[in-house]
Parts: structure tokens; sequence; C-alpha cells
């Protein structure tokens, strides 16, 4: 199976997660003691559905699935666990439909399911190799510290590298650098930062962060060169640390411990892998070396019918040179021979052939220690199938007999047409004050016909540029009125262009708003949406035929239910708590 049937069968998967389960929001799994529930085949039974149980365990997962899916999000209707059994039994009824019209027994869902089955025995076998593997603290610290350093620089910008070079080289010769860079900027040769405030190393310029890293504190840098504008430009700069500093972080600590645990799995894997290519594998290099897939001859058609052993695999088949060819032909999906006139294919044969030795190593000790055949496995392989399953039922009995006609769609766009237009969007200015009486003054003379810029530069009680709040973006850019906040949104309402309104923040700022302009609402072409809007009706009408799919079923079906809500809510909800808790 290539990788675009593969990708398509994973997401028929995927239809099985958002058409039965995925309506219920329920954030959080705390478990409780079971009251009363039948064991069916040494499983706690929540319901049976023609003889086949859906487990404890199975709606336990099931809910752990939606809050992983969903976060943090709080419901948006009820919260029955009854609807989301119902939902799984109707899932549940599907699935044996499914295989009751052999949809099972379809090759390109065995392949698939044997592909993942694959895929799970590997991700099993590494996740125990690395499970014991624990962060190296003097690492974690290292990565810690340097996340959440922190620097006050002074720097200076030059236009000209001969002017910086000058103060560069009187700095040397033994001048101060504040006297020298003062009598630059008095020059106009330079620009300068005097009030520097401390910022993380990881957001300066890769140059400046290189200089800075060989400077104690009070030390000055070289004659830089950094970018300068969108053009190509480049500017000269000369900077000062003045002091370095290491601000606590708990959450940059536990980021550094992750990062670091992953790059030692990493290393733990690749070790580990390695060792199994040495028991297992044997590459042929001569073979290898002799494969140029970018000459004319012998061409990739011949390659594919090659039989040469490019590696061997104790006591499996061998790696042959049609297969090695098979997966650069896929790897390369515009076709190798436009990949070859640019040379990128014969550098990419070590890693895909490596790619593939790591596979059949890996599956083949996964196989020896019967990977397989855990309860972890089988778990995740029976619900990656049964995904599978749904899908297909859903793309080849219900697919088919849904239709959103043409004018169906014009007529949701026509009686909908607020939900396919772009907000209103407003352009204008503000000016801050930290006290009433000065915004209420400026007000005034703004209403009597003053002008914006002289009363911005000389209306007395302004708040600083660093500290005041602003409601429209600088330089006269737009917003849409439905980003502003509540308030703002209230004092601007009705306003139009040209007019003037006074604004209390809730941090205690008072801002004078002038309206420069009010764009109204316009909808959206309809040829622009229309896709959007037949995908949201082609979902519905899928849905709403999966339930009657599902009704049909049901009718003719034995179902018995032992979980009631209440008890559902027993198990699942701490007492006095509400979905979500520790258990």
């Amino acid at each position: 199976m290539n990788p675009g049937e593969r990708v398509r069968m994973k997401r028929l998967g995927s239809v099985f997660r958002c058409g039965i389960v995925g309506v219920l929001v329920l954030c959080g799994v705390a478990v409780a003691a079971e009251p009363g529930l039948p064991v069916f085949k040494g499983e706690k039974t929540v319901a049976l559905v023609n003889g086949e149980p859906i487990t404890l365990k199975e709606f336990q997962r099931t809910l752990e699935s939606l809050h992983k899916e969903m976060g943090e999000k709080q419901a948006a209707g009820g919260r029955r666990f009854s609807e989301l059994l119902d939902r799984l039994i109707n899932g549940k009824l599907i699935l044996q439909e499914s295989r009751n019209i052999g949809l099972d027994a379809l090759p390109e869902v065995r392949e698939t399911v044997q592909w993942y089955e694959r895929k799970c025995m590997r991700m099993i076998l590494l996740t125990r190799q690395v499970k014991d593997t624990r962060p190296d603290p003097r690492k974690v610290e290292k990565v810690y510290r340097e996340s959440i350093r922190e620097v006050k620089v002074r720097s200076y910008l030059f236009g000209k590298e001969e002017d910086a070079n000058q103060a560069g080289e009187e700095i040397r010769s033994g001048s101060e650098f504040d006297n020298v860079m003062k009598r630059m900027v008095s020059e106009g040769k330079a620009k300068g930062n005097e009030d520097a405030g401390y910022i993380k190393g990881k957001d300066l310029l890769p140059e400046i962060s290189e200089a800075i890293s060989k400077l104690k504190s009070g030390g000055v840098s070289p004659v830089l060169k950094v970018p300068a504008g969108a053009k190509g430009e480049f500017a000269y700069t000369i900077l000062k640390l003045e002091g370095i500093r290491f601000p606590e972080n708990p959450e940059a600590k536990e980021k550094a411990r992750w990062e670091v645990l992953q790059e030692q799995r990493l290393v733990a894997i690749r070790k580990y892998v390695g060792t199994l290519k040495k028991k297992y594998a044997k590459i042929d290099k001569a073979t290898v070396d002799s494969l140029d897939y970018e000459a004319k001859e012998p061409g990739i058609e011949a390659l594919l019918q090659d039989r040469r052993i490019v590696a061997e695999i104790r006591g499996e088949k061998p790696i042959r040179v049609e297969d090695l060819s098979g997966a650069i032909q896929q790897k390369f999906f515009h076709g190798v021979q436009q990949a070859a006139s640019s040379k990128k294919v014969n550098k990419e044969v070590p890693e895909v052939l490596d790619e593939m030795v790591n596979t059949r190593v890996l599956d083949k000790e996964a196989l020896r220690r019967k990977i397989d055949r855990t309860p972890e496995c089988r778990e995740q392989v029976k619900a990656f199938e049964e995904g599978i399953l749904f899908g297909m039922f859903v793309e080849k009995a219900i697919n088919p007999g849904i239709k959103v006609d043409d004018a169906v769609v014009r007529k949701h766009y026509d009686d909908h047409l607020e939900e396919f237009s772009a907000p209103e969007r407003i352009r204008g200015e503000d000016l801050a004050f930290t006290g009433r009486e000065d915004a209420s003054d400026a007000l005034e003379k703004l209403r009597r016909g003053a002008d914006f810029k002289w009363v911005m530069v000389n209306a007395p009680g302004q708040a600083g540029e660093k500290t005041r709040e602003r409601v429209f973006p600088p330089e006269g850019t737009y917003i849409a009125r439905n980003d502003l906040t509540a308030s703002a949104g209230e004092a601007v309402a009705g306003a139009g262009p040209g007019e003037y309104r006074l604004y209390e923040s809730p941090k205690g700022q008072f801002l004078v708003l002038h309206v420069l302009e009010v764009v109204p609402p316009k909808p959206y072409p309809f040829e622009s949406v229309q896709g959007t809007i037949r995908e949201k009706m082609y979902g519905e009408e899928q849905q709403k035929s999966v339930e009657e799919w599902a009704a049909k079923l049901r009718a003719a079906s034995e179902i018995k239910v032992f979980a009631t809500d209440e008890m559902l809510k027993k198990i699942f909800v701490p007492s006095g708590g509400a979905p979500g808790g520790k258990s």
C-alpha cells in the first residue's frame, strides 16, 4: 500500500472519533469504585451489544481520549455519561455491520491494520528501552540557565562602517565608552538606547548573542555588522554588556528537563537500534555504492526489477535493490527522474536504506519478544482497526447517499449572511492620560477644533510611552470592532468618522479616542465560502445518516445496558466534584 492510500485510510479512521464520540465534551477522568457492574470474560462491562461487550475500560479510554483531544475546554452542553454510552453502542453496531458485510476482509483494510500493528510493536519496544532513562541534572541545569538568561545591553547603531570603526578604536585606546558614544550621537553618527532594560538572550540577533557570550559584565563588543531593514541592508553596532541575571522560572526548568530527557532517549534509541543492526543485519556496501539513480542507465524502471541484495536480515527476507528502489520512488513522489536532474536522489539512498533496515530489525526483535501478543499492543491495534472499519462503512454505505445541492448551499449562505461577512472594522487614534481632568480638557479642545497632533504634543498629564495603553493599533491600521475589549467597544459604539469619545480603561488610564474611519461589514463572495458551507452541510448530513443507520440496527439487535447515568457518575466523578477531578 502506498503512503497516499495509507493516509486516506487513517483519515477514515478519524471519522470514528469525530462521528461517534466527538459530540460530547468531558474534561478529565476520575475513577471511583465500580458499583455492581457485571463481569464478562473477565472484564467489568457497561453494556452488551449482540453479545459483544462494551467494557468499563473501553468507556474510560474514550473519556481519556476526549479529554486529550478537547484539552481544558468546558462542556458546551450537558455532561450525561449515558449520552456517550449511547454513542459507543451506536459505534459498536456499525462496526458489527461492517464485519457482517465483509469490510474487515478488504485487502486495503488488512494491509493498513498490519502496517499499524508493526508500527505499534516498534513503538512499544522502543518505549520499553527508554522507560528508565533519567535526565542528567547537569545538562538540565545548563539548558535551563541558558533559557532564562537575561542580559542588559546598551547598544549604539552606526550607518557607516568607518564611523563605527573610529568609535571602536577610541574605546580600545582607553577612552570611556559613554564619552565616545555621547559624542558620536551628538555628531549624528550614531543612535543609541540610553535606558537599556533586560532582555532574554534567546531574543537577541544571532550576531549579537554570539558577541555577548564572549563578554563579561562591563565588557564592550567589537564592531558588529547587523541586518538593517528588509532589503538586505546592513548597519554597524557596538554594545556594552551592563549586566546578566537568571530569574527563576519553574516552567522553563520543566521544559529544560523534558528537552534533555528527550535528547537522552533519542541517544539511547539510536544506540539500541545500532545494537540490533549489528545482531541481525548485514549491508552489501559494494552493491549499495554501485547504485546510481541519477544516471540515465539503467534507469529507475530497471532498478525496480533488480533482484540483487543490498541488505541481509538474519532469518528474514533480504532487502533487494527492487525494494530500495520502490522506497526511493515513494520518497520522490513528483518523480525520481525530476529529482535526479537536480542531483537530489543519490544522497538520499543511505538514509532510505538505513530507515528500511531499522524498521526490519525492530520488527524482528519485537516479534521475538512477542510484543504483538501483549494486551497493550492488541488493544491499540483493535482500536485502530475499529476506526478504519467505521470510516470504511461511512465511505461505502453512507457517503454515496449524501447529496448537497448547489441550491441548498446558496440558500444557507443567503440565510446566514452574517456568518459569512467580514466584521465591521474601525480605524482611529488615541491619547492616554493618567488623570480624568487632563483627559477631559484635551477632549474639549479637540471637540472645539484643535489639531490632534498639536494636542498630542502639548497636552499635559499624558501617560508615558512605555506605560500608556492603547485602544487603536498604532500607525492608523484597522481593527475589527469585535476585537476591541468589551468596554472599549462600548466607548466607541455608534461613533462615526471624526467623533471623539472618552474612555476609562480597567487599569485606570483615561483615553481620548478619535474615530477616523468605520468600514461596515461586507459579505464574503459566495464563491469564496461555498466550499466551507458545503463541507459543513455534508458533515451534518453524514452525522444524521450515521444516526439513522444506528437506529435501524438497534431495532434489529439485542442490547443490554448495565450502567445507568447515575452509576457512571459515581464511577467517574469524585464525590461532590465534577468531571475532571483527579482520583
